[in-house]
């Protein structure tokens, strides 16, 4: 009785094994397709606001100002009516930090 037994054990674990084996096997999927990786971009429009807020909230002028125009460009691709808002900030700043506060303000109304 207990070979009886032991062939069952045996046979239930070859048949679990071959199921689980084929049903990995059978996903319906297009070979050619592919896994998508889908990231969310970063909101240039977002972060030119939020430059401007730091700077209209009387936060000095950092090293971040030399990225002023590859945001610009960014922006740009986005809204050009905002980029040229943020470039004519942008040019104003750089050139006389004095005031950046106020400056920002009038930008941010135009955000």
């Amino acid at each position: 009785m207990r070979t009886r037994s032991r062939h069952w054990v045996k046979a239930m674990l070859i048949a679990a094994g071959i199921v689980s084996l084929a049903a990995s096997g059978c996903a319906k999927t297009d070979p050619g397709q592919r896994d998508r990786v889908i990231e969310n971009a970063p909101d240039p429009v977002g972060e030119a606001r939020s430059v401007l807020q730091a700077y209209a909230a009387g936060g000095p002028m950092g090293s971040e100002a030399s990225m002023f125009d590859d945001l610009t460009a960014r922006v740009k691709a986005v809204d050009a009516a905002k980029a040229e808002v943020f470039a004519t900030f942008a040019k104003e700043a750089m050139q006389s930090p004095e005031g950046l506060a106020e400056r920002a303000k009038k930008a941010l109304a135009s955000f």
